[in-house]
């Protein structure tokens, strides 16, 4: 069964296209990663999902319903972890996820035993009376994951869940979300992270200048692109003539390059003047580098950031 199913979706923003054309099926059970480096149009795909966005053509469905017009339905399926914070941060951790279930109709007597099964499985009990402004930033991350399972939704969308984090914070986090796979939660999950995409995600869509250049399981998006294995090369040297036409990513100082057999590669630049090789398996992160030539973090050619810029300009303006 398809959850989440959009078609021909397309985005301007004064003149600027921020999607053009998308298309992608998300099936029940599933998690499935958006990558892409900033101002690709993950934000504005994701919001127009949200209902966040008006998008000018295409077609958005969640199970079943369509965006815009059968927002309020679609609501009671999704749960959604934002990039922000966005907790209030007046009150305890307990009134946070008490207010926000009374949103969806649930009554506090109902609620008491959500909530305290949602802190302890993410080991926050010891903070449910704690005022929000005093939790850490992992402690904070961990409270919205909570509150977007507050009427225990059949869809996650997870923006960033782990951005900034420390790594055992993060790891628990990633714990979480395994559990919620297996307890057969959908999930779309965006993030910076390619290890983080390569460890929790099913599919894999990568996006970049508003078009989907690439999707399947990480497994197939590697063997698909790169051979098993990649040979990093310090410093920067230059390749025989036999190695010229093989897959390579080039930086400044040093190269990384792709091959069956890293023990060939290594006899043809040992005279080359590498003062280090290192060799490993080929991994989700070479691939993204690879297609779209940018790391996630990269900025758009524009400016820092500009389909945010733009998204938060027009919704100024409307």
């Amino acid at each position: 069964m398809q959850v989440i199913e959009i078609s021909n979706l397309k985005k301007k923003y004064f003149g600027v296209e921020a999607l053009k054309g998308i298309a992608m099926q998300i099936h029940e059970g599933e998690t499935v990663g958006l990558l892409g480096p900033n101002g690709a149009g993950k934000t504005t795909l994701v919001k127009s999902i949200l209902g966040l966005v008006k998008f000018d053509e295409g077609n958005i469905r969640v199970m079943g319903y369509s965006v815009p017009e059968d927002l309020k339905l679609i609501k009671m399926f999704v749960g959604v972890v934002p990039q922000e914070n966005n907790l209030d941060s007046d009150i305890s951790v307990y009134e946070n996820l008490l207010i926000y279930g009374e949103i969806f109709g649930l009554k506090p007597k109902k609620l008491k035993p959500i909530i305290l099964s949602l802190l302890d499985e993410l080991k926050m009990l010891d903070k449910m009376n704690e005022n929000v402004e005093n939790l850490s930033g992992g402690m904070k991350r961990k409270l919205i994951i909570a509150r977007s399972l507050i009427n225990d939704p059949k869809i996650l969308i997870l923006d960033e869940p782990t951005v900034g984090l420390d790594p055992e914070i993060r790891k628990s986090i990633w714990d979480k979300i395994i559990h919620l796979k297996e307890k057969g939660k959908t999930i779309l999950l965006t993030t910076h992270y390619l290890d983080e995409a390569q460890a929790l995600c099913d599919r894999i869509y990568i996006i970049d200048n508003g078009i989907i250049i690439e999707n399947g399981s990480p497994e197939e998006l590697i063997s698909r692109h790169l051979p098993a294995y990649a040979i990093e090369i310090f410093p920067r040297i230059q390749l025989p003539e036999e190695l010229q036409s093989i897959k390579k990513i080039e930086f400044v100082n040093y190269l990384i390059l792709f091959h069956q057999d890293p023990n060939y590669i290594k006899h043809m630049i040992r005279s080359r003047g590498a003062k280090k090789i290192h060799v490993r398996l080929t991994t989700l992160e070479d691939v993204f580098l690879f297609l779209t030539g940018k790391r996630l973090e990269d900025k758009d050619e524009v400016g820092t950031n500009t389909e945010a810029k733009l998204y938060s300009m027009e919704k100024k303006l409307v």
